[in-house]
């Protein structure tokens, strides 16, 4: 599972664009509260693809993810046919535990923030150690802001 990418291939922030539809509104016109947390699976998702692997193929390799403790705090709210960025990374990794963190903006305007915390474990639900070669492929930063002055640096 460690495949043979070297790590500077591999996006630190996976980034994925979202309009939001008619389904996802409340009677007020509002993004409904618990779609933000349907955002983020999204999110992880597309940081997998983007890190060259599935949650498909993950679960096949007998490893499972699920979600132990889940935040979220709305700034703003989305709205019908708003056009959402949803940035996705890794904040922290122990030998057993995943958290991603989430931004989710509207033209560059903060709506929510996020993370899920995430146990590995086998097929049994037994907790189990991380995948060899993690480390190199899914990289710990704690803020995208870390990448931004990493990028004006060079």
């Amino acid at each position: 599972m460690g495949g043979g990418i070297p790590q500077e291939e591999f996006p630190v922030v996976s980034t994925l664009t979202y309009r939001v539809i008619y389904g996802d509104v409340d009677l007020m016109g509002f993004m409904y509260y618990a779609n933000y947390l349907r955002l983020f699976e999204a999110g992880r998702n597309e940081y997998c693809r983007d890190h060259g692997i599935t949650y498909k193929e993950i679960e096949a390799a007998g490893f499972f993810f699920p979600v132990v403790e889940a935040h979220a705090k709305y700034v703003r709210p989305a709205r019908y046919d708003d056009l959402l960025t949803l940035k996705t990374w890794i904040c922290r990794r122990t030998r057993v535990r995943l958290e991603f963190a989430f931004e989710l903006l509207r033209e560059g305007e903060l709506l929510a923030t996020g993370n899920t915390v995430h146990a590995c474990i086998n097929r049994e639900g037994r907790p189990q150690r991380l995948p060899a070669g993690w480390e190199a492929r899914f990289p710990v930063m704690e803020s995208p802001l870390q990448t931004a002055a990493a990028g004006e640096s060079t």
